[in-house]
């Protein structure tokens, strides 16, 4: 994920506090909303201090948080009741830091509202700053100039602009589920760090194929590079015209081949990244190589790309990773370049040849799985564009028209 996505989606997620308004828009005293849960502001004495206090409490009636503006009022009007008797609820004391980014995690595995590997990533992030802290932290001690400090110290460690965000972004996702929970008044201020990002390498055809061949070549004493190198092939080049992500592939069943009406089915047996369905037309290259391919497709399974292990139990090949590093070993030894190459570059080689041929951002967007209809092709693919109608307009020739010469004639 690139800076821009991730500030996006913080924006996004941090929704902020805002003042309820009647029917003369005039402001509802102690009234507050955030998103669409309603909170109470009050002013409280502290039984322990004898101090003092501004609460914000998340407003329910008969258990339930989803309210309209008038049982909002109502439920403010209680809480004052018990407040003017002395039975207003004690304030729930600040949990631990560490305790509560484990709730975090746990509540967002039950709600199943992230995949299991975001959710992972997300989990070590946690950890980091739970270690940083330490263990005594309570979410409302948590500064602004301890998470300047963190930052501080990533940077030392050498960690990229875009990793040290994604730290961040992650501890305002436990600290915003707190303010949601009543637990925090509001969420320590830290800007994402600025991005840059590296201008990626495109790799030709011709570089592809380097890759292809020497997967299915043979080492001097006569053994394969890779056992399992023509399948290693197929799959490369299956990436490289069709602009599909490494793990979409691996899933693709036979089913999802649509010959006559020339298609192919992306997402149908594991979920993609956005969680979508697609269809990816063929282009002449898909199409000639999706033909190749089932002409030697294996008998007894339904996957486009059968794991050589499955035994009884027909399942598909977990990764290709070790055979791409064999295929990079031998074919660096021809061009160097090709030591830095990664399974995403056929993605990027596809998107580029897309948009070099013409095609319109928002088709393209859509063959690989991008929703935003377009806007990030154009921003990151935008230039190869604009060099391609240069190298048009330079086949431009301005000479006497055929009429021309006639009249002059």
């Amino acid at each position: 994920m690139n800076s821009g996505e991730t500030e996006s989606k913080v924006k996004k997620g941090a929704l902020k506090f805002e003042k309820v308004t009647d029917l003369r828009q005039q402001p509802i005293r102690g009234l507050w909303k955030r998103g669409k849960r309603y909170y109470a502001q009050l002013k409280t004495i502290d039984p322990r201090t004898g101090k003092k206090r501004v609460r914000r409490i998340p407003l329910e009636k008969d258990g339930s948080t989803d309210l309209t503006k008038a049982q909002a009022r109502e439920a403010l009007d209680d809480l004052k009741q018990l407040r003017k008797n002395n039975r207003l609820p004690a304030p729930v004391r600040s949990p631990y830091f560490s305790d509560y980014a484990d709730k975090y995690i746990d509540r967002r595995k039950k709600a199943g509202e992230k995949k299991p590997a975001t959710l992972q990533k997300e989990a070590a992030a946690l950890g980091l700053w739970k270690k940083h802290f330490g263990p005594e932290i309570r979410l409302k001690d948590i500064m602004t100039f301890m998470m300047n400090d963190f930052v501080a110290n990533r940077q030392a460690e050498g960690k990229s602009p875009s990793t040290i965000n994604h730290n961040i972004v992650a501890l305002r996702n436990v600290l915003n589920t707190a303010v949601e929970d009543g637990l925090l008044m509001d969420v320590p201020k830290r800007k994402l760090l600025k991005c840059v990002r590296p201008e990626r390498e495109l790799f030709t055809k011709a570089e592809i194929d380097l890759l292809c061949k020497a997967a299915v070549s043979s080492k001097p004493d006569g053994t394969p590079v890779a056992k399992n190198g023509r399948q290693f092939s197929d799959y490369l080049l299956l990436l490289a015209c069709s602009g599909m992500r490494r793990r979409e592939a691996l899933a693709l069943k036979w089913e999802d081949v649509d010959f006559e009406k020339r298609f192919l089915t992306v997402g149908r047996h594991r979920a993609t990244k956005n969680k979508e369905i697609r269809r990816v037309k063929f282009n002449s290259d898909l199409e000639s190589h999706l033909r190749s391919m089932w002409g030697r497709k294996a008998p007894d399974s339904v996957w486009i790309f059968p794991s050589p292990k499955r035994g009884d139990t027909d399942r598909p090949v977990i990764d290709f990773r070790a055979t791409l590093d064999l295929a990079k070993a031998e074919a660096v030894k021809e061009c160097p370049k090709l030591a830095s190459f990664k399974f995403h570059d056929t993605r990027h080689h596809f998107v580029s040849m897309a948009v070099m041929s013409g095609a319109d951002f928002m088709s393209v967007a859509k063959w690989v799985g991008h929703r935003d209809g377009g806007i990030l092709i154009g921003s990151t693919y935008g230039h190869l564009s604009d060099q391609h109608q240069e190298e048009q307009a330079d086949k431009v020739r301005f000479g006497p028209s055929s009429t021309h010469r006639e009249a002059m004639a």
